[in-house]
């Protein structure tokens, strides 16, 4: 009943009153918030991806060298 004196209905529609979680924030972190908001930028993902996967296939390839000198001295040259 207290749903009805606080929120009157509206036609056919009844409202209820029900609790929200909210979070205050103070002008301080505003800063921190605003950076932590901007959009995407693919462009410097897309540079990160790249030197990424340079290291990995660079890494391969010296390990696989480096696999194939110590299978040569193993045989022996």
């Amino acid at each position: 009943m207290v749903d009805q004196q606080v929120c009157q209905q509206s036609g056919s529609t009844h409202f209820h009153l029900q609790q929200q979680q909210a979070y205050v924030l103070s002008p301080d972190s505003a800063g921190y918030i605003d950076s932590i908001v901007r959009p995407f930028d693919y462009a410097q993902a897309a540079g990160f991806w790249g030197v990424a996967f340079t290291t990995i296939v660079t890494l391969w390839l010296v390990a696989r060298s480096a696999g194939a000198v110590i299978g040569v001295l193993r045989r022996g040259l």
